[in-house]
């Protein structure tokens, strides 16, 4: 269940400040509708009304300092609307709301624009002064933390966290002091509801405190490349301006240097960006140190330093697939899993994710930098990817809608943003171990990015080791294929199919000189009886690999012992080249 929750302070002199955390039971400091709350089991004032209808409760507030800081987190288990929506009276001369002077803030209004709303009331007609970021308060459940300042000449300071957390980042900042906050006697909340959502408000941590000097030096909060040659970066709150513009403060490694100019972005104060001289390279990840800056307050910021990079757009080549999991658990979801094999760091907002046998697509809508030689899991559920599967801490995996894909066959495509097509994969269950007895929640591992994606024998079971998965790190399976001088190798002579993820399968890699070739490859044990069909005419490519499971051509399991890989390759301009190459089985899955 999730809580709506109001936390706020003023400003005042110390003998008119007070607190409350609903630690007790004690509601007899409020007034109003006060028998439609309860104080719940978690410590919070809760909305506990029997039908739809509209509440509201207040308690005195004497404020007798003209300089005001006000703060509140506050969350409802709904998406808000005009008939189910929150008013925070923040000061009030009378609790008579006809007739009333003061300020309120509202959350909750038709449409999907659902802000924090801030109003002057005045001898009881309402007039919009502010408003906080639109649509911030138009989730389910709706949810924010907010600072304000309100200082003497008027000028309200309003920093917001829409996760809930510590309220750092400035937001919007307005004018307004036609009524003085000395002149406030009461502080309230009206709850409007409709009857689903009449136990759906909740309150806790109100506290009035007096104004505090900041003594607080800022940090930044926010740095990132707009482009190739420009930095943003955002302050927790407004910055010195001077200072803030002075291109000698900024440094940025790898023979970047200082910027060429720093100019003041939007209106806060607290966002600036920086413009460089020369490109930043999609390869290379960069320190920048800024240093010499202070806020209004003249609270110097600590040197401070952050890594970014310019991600590019992905070329044929660079993104690979890597792993599917068609066939999830039943409370689970699918999950792909994309390799950067390139030195670059690749952006992948935009990236579309296409299952071409039922035509349905899904976007990458997340800003993602994919770094060189990583990988990236996505999925729609990555909670429970991480319960299941327990992958490397240093997994990377991120929530993104994705097409359906059956759970017997079907396709994934990957398409750039320009509609060209980085990789596919036609996928099937035969793909999987034979010898498993359930598939469902197994993916499928490539085994090598040096093999062509859709061949069905660059694909295996993930490893029991591994939970039978590994979203967002190395494939249990994974091996590089060495390119020698030999045209046929066997990469590992001893294999044992256990499904630990070392050496599962047989692989035999080949390397020819052109295309055109056919073979004929089969395993014979070691009396020279022929076992099974490996390869019968199969066209090759000029590099790839055919693997093994050690099952004989009925499916059974083979004996423990040496075998023999016997091979005929054939070309239509009359070339043959034959071998023999001897693999141990030494294990096979329990």
């Amino acid at each position: 269940m999730g809580l709506f929750i109001v936390f706020l302070y003023f400003p005042t002199t110390s003998d008119a400040q007070w607190s409350s955390d609903f630690s007790g039971s004690d509601l007899s400091e409020w007034t109003g509708d006060v028998d439609q709350y309860i104080i719940n089991e978690a410590g919070q004032l809760q909305l506990n009304a029997p039908e739809a209808g509209e509440t509201t409760i207040f308690r005195q507030s004497q404020i007798s300092n003209d300089t005001v800081s006000i703060g509140f987190f506050h969350l409802l288990d709904f998406s808000p609307s005009d008939n189910n929506r929150s008013t925070i009276y923040l000061a009030l001369d009378n609790q008579d709301l006809t007739v009333a002077n003061g300020y309120y803030i509202q959350v909750g209004e038709n449409g999907s624009d659902d802000a924090l709303i801030f109003y002057y009331l005045n001898n009881g007609t309402a007039e919009q002064i502010g408003s906080a970021t639109m649509s911030a308060m138009a989730n389910e459940p709706a949810v924010v933390r907010i600072d304000i300042d309100v200082y003497p000449n008027g000028l309200w300071s309003v920093k917001t966290n829409y996760d809930g957390i510590e309220a750092t980042s400035l937001d919007v900042e307005f004018m307004d002091d036609r009524f003085k906050f000395s002149n406030s006697q009461f502080f309230g909340m009206t709850c409007k509801f409709s009857a689903s959502r009449a136990d759906k408000f909740f309150y806790d941590d109100m506290f009035l405190k007096a104004f505090e000097i900041d003594r607080t030096p800022p940090t930044i909060i926010e740095a990132r490349a707009l482009s190739v040659n420009q930095i943003l970066i955002k302050f927790d709150e407004p910055v010195e301006s001077v200072n803030a513009q002075n291109v000698n403060n900024y440094n940025v490694d790898n023979g970047v240097g200082n910027p060429l100019a720093v100019s003041i972005s939007g209106t806060l104060g607290n966002e600036y960006l920086l413009q460089f001289a020369s490109d930043f390279v999609s390869s290379i990840e960069y320190t920048m140190t800024a240093s010499g800056i202070n806020d209004l307050n003249e609270n110097l910021m600590e040197d401070f330093s952050f890594m970014f990079n310019v991600p590019g757009r992905p070329m044929i080549g660079d993104l690979l697939l890597s792993e599917i999991l068609f066939d999830p658990y039943i409370e689970g979801e699918d999950f792909i899993e994309l390799y950067n094999t390139s030195d670059k760091f690749l952006e992948l907002q935009g990236l579309v994710i296409l299952n071409t046998q039922n035509e349905i697509m899904e976007t990458v809508t997340s800003n993602i930098s994919l770094g060189p030689k990583e990988y990236i899991a996505l999925t729609e559920d990555a909670v429970f990817l991480v319960q299941e599967y327990k992958p490397d801490s240093d997994a990377n995996i991120n929530t993104s809608n994705l097409p359906a894909f059956n759970n017997d066959e079907g396709n994934v495509t990957i398409v750039n943003a320009d509609g060209t097509v980085l990789d596919f994969l036609d996928y099937n269950e035969d793909q999987h171990f034979q010898l498993l007895d359930d598939t469902e929640g197994v993916s499928l591992e490539r085994i090598s990015f040096d093999v062509e994606t859709n061949n069905d024998r660059n694909w295996q079971s993930a490893s029991q080791n591994t939970r039978y998965a590994t979203p967002g790190y190395k494939n249990s399976g994974e091996i590089s294929i060495n390119q020698g001088d030999d045209m046929f190798t066997i990469v590992k002579e001893t294999f044992s199919p256990d499904q630990d993820g070392a050496d599962d399968v047989m692989i035999l890699n080949y390397n020819l000189e052109k295309t055109g070739f056919v073979a004929n490859i089969a395993i014979h044990d070691a009396a020279g009886f022929k076992i099974k069909e490996l390869s019968q005419n199969e066209l090759l490519s000029t590099q790839g690999i055919i693997t093994w499971d050690g099952t004989d051509e009925e499916g059974n399991i083979s004996d423990l012992g040496i075998y023999i890989i016997v091979g005929q390759v054939f070309h239509t301009d009359g070339d043959v080249l034959e071998f023999k190459k001897t693999a141990v089985l030494a294990g096979f899955i329990d």
